[in-house]
């Protein structure tokens, strides 16, 4: 079973139905969450368990919100944690962001990325 597969199963064998119910404001926290995502790939690089592990506790809260809120995917990426293997989280939390991406985007979602901070200054200076 990949990943994604054993992430999703709760949900799956729940027998709910997944239905976005405002793509915009998921993408929007998506947006806001997208540096918990990268700051769990840091620690688990640097073996950095104890921050891996409170981040992951914040990104799991957001994820359990999102699926309450707006209908996403039911991630578990805490079964994952071992101290002493961050691989396995890292790539459990890698599987639930693409997933949760494809959802978004699928659902009609847009996400806004930029590729500098001069690009996200223009972008909120134009508003």
């Amino acid at each position: 079973m990949s990943f994604s597969e054993d992430l999703s199963k709760d949900h799956a064998e729940s027998g709910e139905t997944t239905e976005v119910k405002d793509s915009a404001l998921l993408a929007g926290l998506y947006e806001e969450i997208s540096s918990t995502f990268n700051k769990i790939y840091v620690c688990c690089e640097t073996n950095n368990y104890i921050l891996a592990y409170l981040s992951a506790v914040c990104l799991q809260r957001e994820l359990d919100d999102a699926h309450r809120e707006y209908g996403s995917e039911k991630y578990d990426i805490l079964s994952f944690y071992e101290w002493d293997d961050l691989q396995k989280m890292n790539l459990a939390v890698k599987a639930a962001e693409d997933h949760l991406v494809r959802f978004i985007v699928g659902s009609g979602g847009v996400i806004k990325r930029y590729s500098t901070f001069e690009e996200f200054q223009r972008s909120a200076w134009a508003w």
